[in-house]
């Protein structure tokens, strides 16, 4: 079986993620993992890797902002849909 999540991203169109091909390695998977799977998904380029580090993914109304932190400790499953966001630059420099 293979462990899936749904993504939309910044445009709102949807993409399929392949995770890993059982519930125990997802427990293994972090939030950067998925960041760059998605990247992966997108073809990204090495010297796209900013990209992946501008990512915010949220799950469930909360952002997924550590990078370190497992996909089974923010409670994603197989089959979970995930919202992607880019950061921006802008706003007043202080």
């Amino acid at each position: 079986m293979v462990c899936q999540v749904t993504v939309y991203n910044y445009n709102n169109e949807r993409m399929m993620v392949d995770l890993c091909s059982s519930v125990k390695e997802m427990e293994l998977l972090t939030v950067l993992h998925l960041k760059q799977k998605i990247g992966q998904k997108m073809n990204l380029t090495s010297s796209e890797s900013d990209i992946v580090e501008d990512m915010q993914l949220i799950f469930d109304g909360k952002r997924l902002d550590r990078n370190d932190v497992t996909l089974s400790l923010c409670k994603l499953i197989h089959q979970s849909v995930i919202q992607m966001v880019m950061k921006m630059d802008g706003g007043q420099k202080t």
